[in-house]
């Protein structure tokens, strides 16, 4: 709207919420592969963080099409660009991942198996899931508080 502020409390809330979700999300992994359920070395945490913070971040790319309208409604199909910047990014974190002299040298990490990768996959549902049910949760709420000053409004008048 042409009468709110670029950034209004309703970003900031966005931003606080995607971005606590995000790096519980990652410390999670981190804690997991390292030191609780796989018990691997440190390498192979960082790795495993960074494939999860690189899909959570090209993943929240559909979240901001809208504020509220989920990720699986409205024309997805027809923002070809955005997938095709999705594509290059995967393609991206794959060769940062694999690519020898790239991933020891320049990264400092290892290679990921596949049970490493579950773990990235796995954030990034629960990512999609925690953020769609926020853009829910958001929805109702801004239809609760248009009615509630709807009625106010008829009361006042």
């Amino acid at each position: 709207k042409l009468n709110e502020a670029m950034f209004s409390w309703h970003l900031l809330i966005d931003v606080l919420f995607y971005g606590i979700v995000m790096g519980v999300l990652v410390l999670t992994n981190y804690i997991l592969v390292t030191f609780a359920w796989l018990q691997r070395e440190d390498k192979v945490g960082k790795v495993v963080s960074f494939a999860t913070l690189t899909l959570l971040a090209i993943f929240h790319a559909y979240n901001c099409r809208h504020q509220y309208r989920s990720f699986y409604r409205g024309q997805l199909w027809k923002s070809w660009v955005l997938h095709l910047a999705v594509l290059f990014c995967l393609g991206a974190l794959i060769f940062a991942i694999y690519v020898p002299w790239i991933n020891t040298q320049l990264f400092h990490h290892t290679t990921m198996h596949w049970d490493e990768w579950m773990f990235a996959l796995s954030a990034l549902v629960v990512f999609i899931v925690a953020s769609e049910g926020y853009k829910f949760v958001k929805k109702a709420l801004r239809k609760l508080f248009r009615f509630i000053n709807e009625r106010r409004m008829t009361t006042q008048a």
